[in-house]
């Protein structure tokens, strides 16, 4: 919890810069995105993939990367990799 706060509140005093992107996933369980999860793991060293259920009305699943560096590449080609497999998903929070 504590690098949390660090990352979020003195990211600039620790040298480097918090960048963050998600997209939402909808009709579709989770365990239908490990594959693409696993997959995706390595490609990009500088961010992590995280995965969010949020229940509701429409539930849906918050996948996105955080870390330093340039993440719209990163961002593409996760959500590249959503669509080759067919799931539904939409822009949430852009780079």
């Amino acid at each position: 919890m504590a690098e949390w706060v660090l990352d979020q509140y003195y990211a600039e005093k620790r040298g480097e810069i918090i960048e963050e992107a998600s997209l939402q996933v909808i009709h579709t369980p989770e365990s239908s995105l490990v594959p693409i999860m696993e997959a995706f793991a390595g490609r990009f060293p500088g961010f992590k993939l995280y995965s969010l259920p949020r229940l509701g009305e429409t539930p849906s699943i918050e996948l996105g990367l955080r870390g330093s560096g340039e993440i719209k590449p990163a961002m593409d080609a996760l959500a590249a990799s959503l669509h080759e497999a067919g799931i539904p998903f939409l822009s949430t929070k852009a780079p």
